[in-house]
Formats: structure tokens, sequence, C-alpha cells
């Protein structure tokens, strides 16, 4: 009875495989880890809205997101994020 047997260039490959997931997963992380600052700010001025001590605006709020995006893409460069 023959054992099957994976030529080792199919392990090579999953390996690689392997690989260039972690390190997508890490660039994933790490762009994350860097737009913090910015979705605190997000979330402070939902914050504020929500307790009243900034008025409901979709105006102003667009204007802050704006301003953030602006700030978010000058700070981060090609990390910052996309929509």
């Amino acid at each position: 009875m023959k054992k099957a047997c994976v030529a080792p260039i199919t392990w090579l490959a999953m390996a690689v495989s392997l690989l260039q997931t972690a390190q997508a997963n890490q660039v994933q992380v790490g762009k994350a880890a860097l737009a913090m600052p910015f979705d605190a700010m997000r979330a402070q001025y939902a914050s504020a809205v929500e307790h009243g001590l900034i008025e409901r605006s979709m105006l102003a709020s667009g204007r802050f997101e704006r301003a953030v995006g602006t700030l978010e893409r000058l700070a981060l460069g090609p990390l910052a994020r996309h929509v």
C-alpha cells in the first residue's frame, strides 16, 4: 500500500500563502491602530451631540467629518482609510 505524498512545492506554496495572509492581517491591524485617534474624535463628537453639548445638525456633522477625514489623510497619507 502506497502512502500519498504531497510534493515539497505544494508545502512551500502553502507556507508562502500562510505568511502572506499573516502579513496582510498585520497590516490591517496596524492601519486600525493608526486610525484609533480619529475614531476617538468621531466618537467624542457623537457623544457630545447625544448629550446635547453640540446641536444636532447634518451640516455641522458633515463639516466635522470632512475635517477629520482631511486630517486623517494628511496624517496617515497612503495608510488612511478610503471610502
